[in-house]
């Protein structure tokens, strides 16, 4: 006959399936987001404006890159910044 789990088991149980859905979680935004982003497609990765993802990059809270040298280029960012800014690392 078993016996009912302990509460420590119980406990291990939903840490070991939180960590799985983490793992998950990373696997499939790797997969839907591109490695960089416009400032208009990270406005819409953030849900946000495009004028606040302006404002985030004037104060420095996310790095922009250039594609390429000319003042007229685009701006890039990387979807990890974003993603690590969006954590509170940034």
């Amino acid at each position: 006959m078993k016996s009912d789990p302990s509460n420590s088991d119980i406990l291990f149980g939903i840490e070991k399936m939180l960590s799985h859905l983490q793992r998950l979680e990373l696997t499939v935004e790797n997969r839907m987001t591109p490695e960089f982003m416009t400032v208009k497609e990270t406005a819409e990765f953030m849900r946000v404006s495009h004028r606040t993802v302006q404002r985030l990059i004037e104060k420095g809270k996310l790095l922009p890159y250039r594609i390429t040298d000319g003042p007229k280029s685009k701006l890039i960012l990387s979807r990890r910044d974003v993603i690590n800014y969006l954590r509170g690392a940034g």
